[in-house]
């Protein structure tokens, strides 16, 4: 028991860490989920290109984010090019807004 006393700010600390990084790599790969998910469904089948994974998803985003100097592709890079004021919440919600709008778009070419 005195150890947890001793070292409760470390562990609490490290415990946020490790949280955030799983909540980190959790979000970039939902946001690379949902650039695969429209290559797919898509730009493949209206292009007759191959499909992509999950991996080649995250290249095509890091390449373009070095080709074109924006950092990561954000709606908050958006927001920086065109001096619009943004909430920070619009960050996090922009993936599922895409991920929305593609699913109704390959549910419309679906039918």
């Amino acid at each position: 028991m005195k150890f947890i006393d001793k070292h409760a700010s470390t562990i609490i600390l490290a415990i946020t860490y490790l949280f955030a990084g799983i909540l980190i790599t959790g979000f970039i790969g939902y946001y690379w989920y949902v650039l695969q998910y429209g290559w797919n469904n898509i730009v493949a089948s209206i292009l007759m290109l191959p499909n992509i994974n999950i991996w080649q998803a995250g290249g095509v985003i890091t390449l373009v984010s070095l080709l074109t100097g924006v950092k990561g592709l954000s709606i908050n890079a958006i927001y920086k090019a065109t001096g619009a004021k943004m909430n920070n919440w619009s960050v996090f919600v922009h993936p599922f807004i895409i991920h929305a709008i593609l699913w109704i778009l390959v549910q419309l070419a679906a039918m």
